[in-house]
């Protein structure tokens, strides 16, 4: 398996967890726990850096679009929680 292949993997385990976790993720990051504070914004630093991976998609890079499915959940969650 190439480099690459590997990253798009790992980062597509990560945005699908986030994803289908995202009322978790939304209450852990306004949680008062520091721990659940830290998992939240660990996973959101995570998915922060595949949205800005370097290069050109498709060219250079295949995983950032990933994330787009992520950002509108999390909006809509977002939203649904206020």
């Amino acid at each position: 398996m190439l480099k690459g292949d590997v990253v798009a993997t790992l980062y597509g385990l990560i945005i699908t967890i986030a994803d289908s976790h995202s009322k978790i993720f939304i209450d852990n990051l306004k949680s008062q726990n520091p721990e659940e504070q830290r998992i939240a914004f660990d996973l959101l630093n995570s998915i922060l850096k595949c949205t800005n991976l370097p290069g050109l998609y498709p060219v250079d890079e295949s995983s950032s679009t990933l994330t787009f499915g992520f950002w509108y959940t999390l909006q809509v969650q977002q939203n649904v929680h206020n």
